[in-house]
């Protein structure tokens, strides 16, 4: 009962603004929010050296020197560098940077003069050529996986056990192997435009 009554006599004195915590003076500092506008770099009192970005400010040691260098690389500006205008934050912008980077409309009257001059068509292959090149890498490992199985006797299972199979290409592995080496160097020299040289780097 006596703490019920202490209660009540505590929400008084809050209502009244007589309460002892309300009363209580408290000695301290307000510090100073330093403000920094993108791409300030300044030093703090222990001496470490910072910088701001959009949103958020990172200190500057050189072990992430190469880090922050690709990522300013990556990222795409507020204006884009070949026509000086801003670059809006939408997924046609942000496709042509991480490709040309440049904005959607610079990609656009760059093409347009491509096609002028007669020179779209070897545009466009330049362009394509680095997916052609990782797609015909990833698809020589692949044939060379199964080059590698069809000479392959016996497989582990699971559980530690050994099966040996009988290969239904006995004899005639290595014409298989030579036939399907044949089929990549065509599709690879169709796709690459019979580049030999190109070929040969695809291990």
């Amino acid at each position: 009962m006596a703490k019920k009554l202490q209660n009540i006599k505590a929400i008084r004195q809050m209502l009244d603004g007589s309460h002892r915590t309300q009363n209580k003076t408290s000695v301290g500092y307000e510090a100073t929010k330093e403000t920094h506008e993108v791409g300030d770099v300044w030093v703090d009192g222990n001496g470490v050296e910072w910088e701001q970005f959009k949103g958020f400010k990172s200190n500057t040691t050189k072990a992430l020197d190469a880090i922050r260098a690709a990522l300013k690389e990556l990222r795409m500006p507020d204006v884009c560098p070949k026509c000086s205008n801003e670059i809006k934050d939408n997924k046609y912008n942000k496709k042509m940077w991480s490709v040309h980077k440049m904005c959607f409309d610079c990609v656009i009257d760059m093409e347009h003069e491509h096609r002028l001059n007669g020179t779209f068509d070897e545009y466009a292959k330049n362009l394509m050529k680095p997916n052609i090149q990782s797609w015909l890498k990833d698809a020589r490992s692949e044939m060379k996986a199964i080059q590698e199985m069809m000479t392959k006797a016996e497989f582990v299972n699971s559980d530690g056990t050994i099966e040996t199979w009988e290969s239904p290409w006995q004899g005639k592995e290595e014409e298989l192997s030579k036939l399907m080496e044949e089929d990549f160097q065509k599709i690879s020299a169709q796709l690459l435009g019979e580049e030999q040289n190109e070929i040969s780097n695809i291990n």
